[in-house]
């Protein structure tokens, strides 16, 4: 499959047993990155996020130490 530079959509959440160890401020590695938009934020610990295959390695490194971040499952009804 070729790399595609066009913004697929995650989810980025601070493991469970991690929560009362960071502060509010746990996303703020990634919120600039070139290529990373945050599009949803309603839960303190979990941000949906729209990112290049690029910006998405960076947030990795940056943050897989106290995050899971996964693509988001889409369903549709038939």
């Amino acid at each position: 499959m070729e790399p595609t530079s066009a913004p697929l959509s995650y989810v980025v959440a601070v493991r469970r047993g991690l929560r009362s160890q960071v502060g509010l401020d746990w996303a703020e590695p990634i919120k600039h990155l070139q290529g990373l938009e945050i599009v949803g934020d309603s839960n303190p610990y979990r941000l949906r996020i729209e990112a290049t295959e690029g910006a998405i390695e960076i947030a990795k490194q940056r943050l897989s130490d106290i995050c899971h971040i996964e693509p988001v499952q889409r369903r549709f009804v038939l």
